[in-house]
């Protein structure tokens, strides 16, 4: 077998496990890429902020937890990260719930996350609603909620995630992925859809107007493996 047929294969063999371990990959770009779960979708869409351009779509069907997530890389640590800032655009629920960031972060660098921090609920920060585009910005004074984390970061989040960075070698840990997520918020909720747009991680700016889908298999989407994403209900399948 050819050196070339080889790499083929593996790159689908890597595909094909992702896609039964972590939901379904929808599409990627050469630098971030959506996953969804059960009936949730993710993408992009013509829309957005500025006229003629694009944006990100998560749509979630009532009465269920699924949900929609775009991923990024992160090359460095958690004490690194500064800032996920994003528009969002809400319908549904009254637009009281909006996408929130989840940081996969690797412990004992391994390259597998062992815990997540998880932006407090979009609901609780001002202002928001439906309809509307609203900005957020995730940074060390937003308040977090880290399951698996240090005592004293669970529900309702009291602490921020400065504070988790001043905890004694959290400021080290490696950040494998930052993501926005929609979803996974309870059953007992209607129809919902979010358009994100302008999203900004530590200065770099995703606007997504001139970014396109790409044939799987030739970019970061599909030849890394995916971290573990626990962080919802046990999905992953170790």
């Amino acid at each position: 077998m050819s050196k070339m047929r080889e790499k083929t294969t593996a790159i689908l063999l890597i595909a094909i496990f992702m896609i039964s371990a972590f939901g379904f990959i929808v599409a990627a770009s050469d630098d971030y890429w959506f996953t969804k779960w059960g009936g949730a979708t993710a993408g992009l869409i013509d829309g957005g902020r500025a006229p003629g351009g694009k944006c990100v779509k998560f749509f979630v069907p009532g009465g269920t937890l699924d949900d929609g997530k775009i991923r990024f890389y992160h090359d460095g640590t958690l004490g690194d990260f500064e800032e996920f800032s994003y528009w969002s655009y809400v319908t549904g629920y009254g637009g009281q719930l909006h996408p929130y960031v989840v940081l996969d972060v690797d412990k004992d660098n391994d390259d597998t996350a062992d815990l997540y921090v998880v932006q407090w609920e979009v609901s609780n920060y001002e202002p928001t609603g439906e309809n509307m585009w609203i900005q957020t910005i995730f940074d060390d004074s937003s308040l977090v909620h880290v399951p698996f984390g240090p005592s004293g970061y669970g529900q309702p989040a009291t602490k921020t995630l400065g504070d988790l960075k001043a905890e004694d070698g959290y400021s080290d840990y490696k950040v494998l992925q930052a993501k926005l997520m929609f979803g996974y918020f309870s059953t007992g909720l209607p129809d919902m859809t979010a358009l994100v747009d302008d999203i900004t991680i530590n200065g770099e700016l995703y606007h997504f107007d001139d970014r396109s889908f790409f044939v799987p298999g030739k970019g970061k989407g599909l030849d890394k493996a995916i971290p573990n994403d626990n962080f919802a209900n046990g999905r992953n399948k170790e």
